[in-house]
């Protein structure tokens, strides 16, 4: 199935009214895909898709996240923390 950019910005959009991005990843390789509205990556230079989330993750969040969370969101974002979230909850969410 191919999914034009028209329908998935209208899906990123309707996601995005309760969340600022969603992640697809591939817990093994780090490839990802990311679903935020298309104003909002052109914005801020954010790639949609990669193979390391974990690194693209840590470089974005020091683009964009207030200096005095920095540290809050960078402990929270990553693997063994997400892991660690995933296998107790079944989930992973930062606010």
């Amino acid at each position: 199935m191919v999914i034009d950019q028209t329908v998935f910005n209208q899906v990123a959009t309707t996601l995005a009214r309760h969340f600022d991005s969603m992640y697809y990843v591939d817990i093994e390789t780090g490839n990802y895909c990311e679903f935020t509205p298309a104003c909002i990556l052109e914005k801020m230079s954010i790639p949609k898709q990669g193979d390391d989330f974990f690194a693209y993750s840590c470089e974005n969040a020091h683009k964009v996240v207030h200096p005095d969370d920095l540290d809050r969101v960078l402990n929270f974002h990553d693997k063994k923390t997400i892991m660690q979230n995933l296998e107790k909850n079944g989930s992973y969410m930062l606010s």
